[in-house]
């Protein structure tokens, strides 16, 4: 994605067991990038986010989490300049009966890389009374 746009990541709790997971807890210490500033859309009943921008972290309780159930629990912040890099991020599950996991994700943020040139033209000496012009040529070589 490009400098500007939103990312966002989305965290699949699963259950494939044979029984019910009892007082199931997701952990995932969100990306601090240079500003993100995360939240959850649409809003998930037993998860919040807390804590400052650079130290958010999600978390989300379900007291119970039936065979073949799939909450899922999308975050997503808007980029800016400074969070061009790859940004990754990892998310725990745990269980009172013995269920976790951990699984992480990843998304390059690309920012471009801008340059301008002027240039007379033409160029050289004029005389008085000549016309004189510019050229000006703007680039982007980024990804």
């Amino acid at each position: 994605v490009s400098s500007g746009d939103s990312i966002g990541f989305d965290i699949v709790v699963t259950n494939n067991g044979p029984g019910t997971a009892a007082n199931v807890v997701v952990n995932d210490p969100l990306p601090a990038g240079g500003d993100l500033n995360w939240s959850i859309s649409p809003s998930v009943t037993g998860c919040g986010i807390t804590g400052p921008v650079g130290t958010q972290v999600l978390s989300c309780t379900f007291a119970s989490l039936g065979v073949a159930s799939e909450p899922t629990i999308h975050i997503t912040s808007t980029t800016t300049k400074q969070d061009c890099a790859t940004v990754s991020n990892t998310a725990s599950v745990k269980t009172d009966n013995d269920g976790s996991g951990t699984s992480t994700a990843s998304v390059v943020v690309q920012c471009p890389v801008i340059t301008i040139t002027k240039t007379a033209n033409p160029a050289g000496p004029v005389s008085a009374g000549d016309s004189i012009g510019f050229d000006v040529v703007v680039s982007n070589s980024g990804p």
